[in-house]
This record gives structure tokens, sequence and C-alpha cells, in this order.
């Protein structure tokens, strides 16, 4: 759905990023390598590290907005509940805000967390964030 479009596109940039810092690096260190056989198994271990700092780089963006969501959603639970003291993000939780159903709301912020730990397990992101926006809107009422 287009509510994730725009973090993927920013994980995807940060993907990038990284790629061609750590490509850069390795561009550097091939050229202090001589010519032959090993310099090719170098360039292969550089583009193959490259790759590697891409995919950890947009799974730690994607990690973070996820975890985020998480507390969000226990934020407004423990408002829901009447326990406002344990609320963390305290900036980010309107005083007036309606008080919904806090079980709905604890599953909401469980959801977030099984996705996150879904990709570490390599789960596309394709299909990750459509199932998570159905989820929450069935459990929450709205678009997410």
């Amino acid at each position: 759905p287009e509510a994730w479009r725009a973090l993927l596109e920013r994980a995807e940039e940060r993907r990038e990023q990284a790629a061609e810092a750590t490509e850069e690096a390795g561009a550097e260190r091939l050229e202090l390598e001589p010519k032959g056989r090993a310099r090719q198994g170098v360039k292969r271990e550089l583009d193959e590290a490259a790759k590697r700092s891409g995919r950890r780089a947009r799974t730690e963006v994607l990690d973070l907005v996820l975890t985020l969501a998480a507390i969000g959603f226990r934020d407004l639970a423990c408002v829901a509940e009447g326990a406002e003291e344990a609320v963390l993000g305290t900036d980010r939780v309107p005083a007036d805000i309606p008080r919904g159903d806090p079980r709905r709301l604890r599953e909401a912020s469980e959801r977030c967390e099984q996705t996150r730990l879904s990709l570490e397990l390599n789960v596309t992101e394709d299909l990750a964030f459509p199932a998570l926006s159905f989820r929450l809107a069935s459990l929450v009422g709205a678009s997410a």
C-alpha cells in the first residue's frame, strides 16, 4: 500500500548509500591489488561486501520504523488502560487522544514486532508491509 511506500523508498535510498560507500572504499583497496586472478577474487569479495552492507542498512531503517510503531501502539494501549505514567513517547501521545480497545492496541504492537522479527528471516518487505497494513486496519480501524 501507499502508506508504506515512502518508508520503503527511504530504506532503499539508505541501502544504495551504504552500498556505494562500501564500493568506494573497496575501489581504493582494489587499486592496491596486483593484476591477475587474485585481484578478481578480491573484487568479488568487495562486491559481496557492498551488497551485504546495503542490505544491512536497509534492514536497519525498516527495523527502526517497526520498533517505533510497536512502541507507539504500546503507548496507546497504556493510555487506553489509564496508565499514562507508563507511556514511553510522552511527546507523541496527545493528552486528548480517544481511548481505543487496549487489547487490540497491544495486538497491533505485537503485529509490528512480529513483522520486524520476520524481516530477520528474509521475508520480503513487499509482502510483509501490506500484510501488516491489513492486520493493523482490522485491529485499530484505520488504514496504516
